[in-house]
């Protein structure tokens, strides 16, 4: 059994910060200070003594003197943990307060272990249900920054893996061809571009989209799916609150020269109440989860009264499967904080009971690329930090930069663990047949 690693041992005062120079209070006022509420130090010298057992726990070294998983750089990490739990952690990691080789290795052994640190009170960064949660988006910048094509922020799928399909029982009674992939051979750097495109185009050949089908993307996460429909030369309405993300994908398409097959409708809720249209082809990667339980009702809910009779709706999402921990879900309290203050990982049963709860609705297929998801967000994270010059150019300062680095850490993480699934649902309408 591993012996406890050793740590920095506390002084008994808190520290200054003196150190958090680099950081924009305006911006991070969470991280831009040491916590310094009542009885803050006691509590730090606690939260040093449960994180070095959790890491003999799980395996992982931080002895400074040797080749550490986790190097402590400054002991605010404990006073951030005692204070905020997992909030802390990695508001301590945006801080550049501790570092890791390997940070979504560090993650998935904490995770794997339980770690669940103690805290005053319980955590506050709960799944946000306003209407107005549901609403953020990918800045376009950075979306140039996270991959090869410029238009995509969704998980990947490659060419490698073997698929093996299985006729499953998804609701009381429907039946689907479910089909998991297994892991991609010899994935590398360049292969992210391939990956990319190769998860829309099944979107879309599930959906059955080609030359004059009526497709809609509901909502517009980042371009690559209208893009690719308007290659295809279908007829494309996306649909966005945010009138810098028209702008920015109107000029993506006017380089692909595919703008004439596109409307870009901006709405006033990231889900509108009512659409005039009916479509063949209703497609939403990667929002499903990042919406509030309202809102997600309303997009099958939209979906079951527009998709047009013999039309089909495919829907990319990560969902959370039975061994989602506490600690898988608190691990992702940063990113509820910072970015998507409404994500919270559907559990798969959950979406399947949902999608039967509409009048017209019912899964055709399942297509399970968890595995696949993990290598692409390893990938898509160096080639970020590759990009780490080019970020801080377009005003990303490096507590936002180690915020993304940690989002993409924690995803791989979870994905290992199979906490979480990435999963395309192909959604068909009902025929009396099928009733």
């Amino acid at each position: 059994m591993p012996t406890i690693p050793s740590l920095p041992i506390l002084d008994s005062s808190r520290p200054d910060d003196a150190h958090l120079s680099h950081v924009d209070p305006k911006q991070w006022p969470g991280v831009a200070h040491v916590p310094d509420s009542i009885g803050i130090t006691v509590r730090a010298r606690l939260a040093e003594a449960a994180f070095a057992r959790a890491c003999a726990k799980a395996g992982l070294s931080t002895d400074p003197s040797g080749n550490p998983d986790v190097e402590v750089l400054h002991e605010a990490l404990f006073y951030r943990i005692a204070e905020s739990g997992w909030l802390g952690f990695a508001e301590s990691w945006m801080a550049g307060e501790w570092r890791a080789e390997n940070l979504a290795h560090v993650l998935e052994k904490l995770i794997s272990v339980g770690y669940q640190p103690r805290t005053v009170t319980r955590s506050k960064v709960r799944p946000d249900e306003s209407e107005e949660a549901g609403e953020g988006i990918i800045p376009p910048a950075l979306v140039g920054l996270t991959s090869f094509d410029g238009l995509s922020v969704h998980g990947g799928m490659f060419a490698s893996g073997v698929p093996t399909t299985v006729r499953t029982k998804v609701s009381e009674s429907t039946y689907a061809d479910v089909t998991e992939w297994s892991a991609p051979v010899d994935v590398e750097r360049a292969d992210i571009r391939d990956a990319h495109a190769r998860a829309v185009e099944k979107l879309l050949d599930a959906c059955e989209v080609r030359a004059g089908t009526q497709v809609l993307e509901l909502p517009v996460h980042s371009g690559a799916v209208t893009a690719a429909a308007a290659q295809r030369r279908a007829i494309v309405d996306a649909m966005t609150t945010r009138r810098e993300l028209a702008s920015w994908l109107k000029e993506q398409l006017v380089l692909q020269g595919v703008d004439d097959a596109v409307h870009i409708g901006v709405t006033e809720k990231t889900i509108p109440a009512k659409l005039s249209s009916r479509y063949d082809a209703i497609i939403s990667t990667e929002r499903y989860e990042l919406l509030p339980p309202r809102d997600r009702s309303r997009m099958l809910a939209i979906i079951d009264r527009t998709l047009a009779p013999g039309g089909r709706a495919g829907l990319q999402s990560l969902v959370a499967l039975p061994a989602l921990n506490q600690s898988g879900i608190r691990s992702m309290d940063a990113i509820r904080a910072y970015i998507w203050p409404a994500l919270s990982y559907p559990q798969l049963d959950q979406v399947r009971q949902d999608i039967a709860a509409t009048s017209r609705l019912y899964i055709e297929t399942e297509n399970h690329f968890g595995i696949h998801y993990a290598y692409s967000a390893e990938l898509q994270a160096k080639l970020f930090v590759g990009n780490a010059r080019e970020a801080a150019a377009e005003g990303f300062d490096s507590v936002f930069r180690k915020l993304w680095e940690y989002y993409f850490g924690v995803k791989q993480a979870l994905l290992n663990l199979q906490m979480i699934d990435a999963v395309q649902f192909t959604l068909a309408t009902r025929s009396p047949r099928t009733r």
